[in-house]
């Protein structure tokens, strides 16, 4: 799982520029947020305590960040190696702040994994990159070739794969341009939501611990396809075991924080996961009451859906009841029913109709 990134900003003004009302660093931290990062280290150089400014604590963000101040002209990797001492995971996302890369991240932090190298680096052309998984106990080693990360001297360190995501570089200025109309496209992502008990796992009835916890054939590799895709992939449940008292929130939290463990294991991670407590008859305390979140209310996905810009008729919702398909359809979402087998087959046939929908270039 890929807990950390640094993110390369040596030119605050340019990264600041605002770009589909948002200031680009906005989007390009909103992208890695999505992953499952939390710490974000931002190496910056010219007029830097503007992005401390801009940043501040990182509550606006969702993050917690961290900053390293360096020179104006330095190589990618001497500009990486200053981070080091704010860095503690193992391994971390290295990204050029001036290029915003759409690519499921935690699959190029699989391939790193799955060959062993040192730097796993994503190429959108056979020129651009900007997008890196690099282990940190190689990162000190590493020559500094003045641009790019370099392989050292031991052969197959670095693993390239070549990804089709959205790609802009605004230190070209024709692309900070087009950056203006393209952005906001790009953010109006479709969505496929799960529902899950019964989807993406076994429904054990009210499972919450890891004990009980079984993926359904397929279910990883499900949610991966829609990472890859790069579509947005949420969870939205009903959880009456909360307001039962069978377990608190703050448990349901920390289980669902273990269920992303193990998608990232896999390359793969949801987005958000939402959730409704409450039960009109069978419910405890503040939590016994009729809602507008309990499916087959749409108060869950309405929710995910202005909180994410989400492109709504080009979203699916994908559960196993009645219950499930009606909240979509009073959310204005299609719905397709889980019946068992491979959850990849027909997350494949869905991503087939909203291919159309969704662009991956500017």
């Amino acid at each position: 799982m890929l807990n950390e990134a640094v993110i390369l900003a040596a030119d605050a003004p340019r990264i600041l520029t605002p770009v589909g009302g948002r200031p680009f660093i906005d989007h390009l931290v909103w992208n890695v947020r999505r992953h499952g990062v939390r710490r974000v280290v931002f190496v910056v150089g010219r007029a830097g305590e503007q992005v401390e400014a801009h940043v501040g604590d990182g509550a606006a963000l969702g993050i917690e960040p961290g900053y390293v101040r360096g020179p104006e002209a330095m190589g990618t990797v001497a500009a990486a190696q200053l981070a080091l001492p704010e860095i503690a995971a193992g391994r971390f996302l290295l990204l050029d702040g001036e290029k915003l890369f759409d690519l499921n991240y935690l699959d190029l932090a699989l391939l790193a994994d799955e060959t062993g190298a040192d730097v796993a680096r994503a190429l959108h052309s056979a020129d651009d990159g900007g997008a890196y998984v690099v282990r940190l106990a190689a990162l000190a080693s590493l020559p500094d070739g003045g641009g790019p990360l370099v392989p050292p001297a031991a052969r197959g360190s670095v693993v390239d794969r070549s990804y089709e995501g959205f790609f802009l570089d605004i230190g070209v200025p024709e692309c900070l341009e087009e950056a203006q109309a393209a952005i906001p496209v790009w953010r109006r992502k479709p969505a496929v939501f799960f529902d899950r008990d019964g989807v993406i796992n076994e429904d054990v009835g009210f499972a919450h611990t890891p004990e009980e916890f079984r993926f359904l054939p397929g279910a990883p590799e499900a949610v991966k396809l829609v990472n890859d895709a790069g579509l947005l992939a949420f969870v939205v449940t009903n959880q009456t075991g909360i307001g039962r008292g069978y377990y608190t929130e703050d448990d349901f939290a920390a289980f669902t924080a273990w269920v992303a463990e193990r998608l990232a294991e896999k390359g793969a991670h949801v987005d958000a996961t939402y959730f409704c407590p409450h039960h009109p008859t069978e419910a405890l305390g503040p939590y016994l009451r009729t809602c507008e979140c309990r499916k087959p209310a749409p108060g869950m996905l309405l929710r995910a859906m202005a909180e994410w810009e989400v492109d709504v008729e080009a979203s699916v919702f994908i559960g196993d009841r009645p219950s499930d398909a009606e909240a979509a359809r009073r959310a204005g979402v299609a719905s397709v029913t889980y019946v068992g087998g491979d959850l990849r087959d027909l997350v494949r046939d869905v991503l087939h109709n909203t291919a159309k929908a969704y662009p991956t270039e500017p």
